[in-house]
C-alpha cells in the first residue's frame, strides 16, 4: 500500500466535548471534521484535536476498496499543538480512495465515518523539444487546462490568504535553484513522482522552440503553445497575487521558474505573457504566481 509521511500543518478540526472529566472513555460526544487536499499522486488529510483525552491515540485507515475490507493502517503522530497533517504519497491518478479515522485509548475506541477522495488525472505532453522534456497539461491545483490553479509564493508549497514580504518563506534567504526539492518546489510537493518546476533554461527552450498563439479556450484567455511535433499545451492568463488581491486575471499570465536571481535574495525568474508578448523576467519572491510542472 502507499507510504505516508506526517507533517505539522493542520487544516481540519477534531472536537472532543467533555472529555477532560472522563479520561479513558470515548463516546458519541466526539465529532470530527476533516479536509482533504488532493492532486495527482499525493493527498493531504489534516486534523486537530481540540480537547485531548488522556493517552488517546489516532490512526488513519486507507483503502482503495469501498468496503475497506483490507485497509492499511497508519499511526497518526499528534504534535505538541495537537495538530497533524497526513501526507499520503504514491497514489494512482484518477483513482478513488476511501479513508476513516480511529481514535482509541486503553479502554475504549471509536471509528469515524468512511469518506473518500478521487485523485486527478494528468498528461505530460511531449512537445518535441530538443531536451525531450514533457510539459503538464494544467497548473498545480487545477483540474483542467483552463483552470488557473493555485498561487504560490516562490519557494513555497502551500497557498495562503495573503502574499507579503513579511510572510514569505524565501524572501531575503539564500535559496537559488529549487527544482525537484519537495521542501520548496510546489510541483514536486503537490504532484510527487518526477514532476517539478521548470528551470530557466527549460523555459527558454519553451519560448524559443515553440509557436505561441494568443487564443481563448472555453472562455478563458491565454496562449496556445505548439511544439515542433505539433503537440501543444494551453497556458491561461492567470494573473498574480499581491497581498490579499488577485490582479490582471484574464490579461496576463505569470508562471514561476525554479530559479531565483543570482545577484540578490529578493527576486526569482518567471515566464509570462500579455496580449502581444511572451517572455521571461524577474518578480519578487513574495508574490503569488502559478506553477506549470514539467517532467522528464
Amino acid at each position: 500500500m502507499k507510504k505516508i509521511i506526517f507533517f505539522l500543518t493542520a487544516i481540519s478540526l477534531f472536537t472532543f466535548h467533555g472529555c477532560q472529566n472522563d479520561p479513558g472513555t470515548i463516546d458519541n460526544r466526539i465529532t470530527i471534521t476533516d479536509k482533504v487536499t488532493h492532486y495527482v499522486e499525493i493527498a493531504n488529510i489534516s486534523g486537530t484535536i481540540s480537547c485531548p483525552i488522556e493517552n488517546i491515540k489516532v490512526e488513519l485507515l486507507v483503502d482503495n476498496a469501498e468496503d475497506m475490507s483490507a485497509p492499511t493502517k497508519y499511526n497518526v503522530d499528534i504534535n505538541s499543538d495537537n495538530s497533524f497533517t497526513a501526507k499520503i504519497t504514491d497514489l494512482n491518478p484518477t483513482t478513488t480512495y476511501y479513508y476513516k479515522f480511529r481514535a482509541y485509548t486503553n479502554v475504549d475506541d471509536i471509528e469515524f465515518e468512511v469518506k473518500s477522495f478521487t485523485t486527478y488525472s494528468f498528461i505530460g505532453v511531449d512537445l518535441g523539444l530538443p531536451s525531450g522534456l514533457k510539459w503538464a497539461t494544467y497548473n498545480v491545483g487545477a483540474t483542467t487546462p483552463e483552470d488557473y490553479g493555485n498561487y504560490y509564493a516562490w519557494g513555497e508549497t502551500a497557498t495562503k490568504s495573503e502574499y507579503t514580504k513579511q510572510n514569505s518563506v524565501t524572501y531575503r534567504r539564500q535559496i537559488y535553484d529549487i527544482s525537484g526539492n519537495a521542501q520548496y518546489d510546489a510541483a514536486r510537493a503537490n504532484w510527487g513522482s518526477t514532476w517539478r518546476m521548470p528551470t530557466k533554461a527549460e523555459i527558454e527552450e519553451l519560448l524559443n522552440d515553440c509557436a505561441w498563439t494568443r487564443t481563448t479556450q472555453n472562455g478563458v484567455n491565454g496562449y496556445r503553445v505548439t511544439g515542433p511535433h505539433g503537440n501543444s499545451i494551453f497556458l491561461p492568463a492567470t494573473g498574480y497575487c499581491d497581498g490579499s488581491s488577485r490582479n490582471s486575471v484574464g490579461e496576463f499570465g505569470y508562471y514561476w521558474s525554479s530559479e531565483s536571481y543570482e545577484s540578490d535574495t529578493i527576486n526569482a525568474y518567471f515566464f509570462g505573457f500579455d496580449s502581444e508578448n511572451h517572455g521571461f523576467g524577474l518578480n519578487s519572491r513574495y508574490l503569488g504566481l502559478t506553477v506549470r510542472p514539467v517532467s522528464e
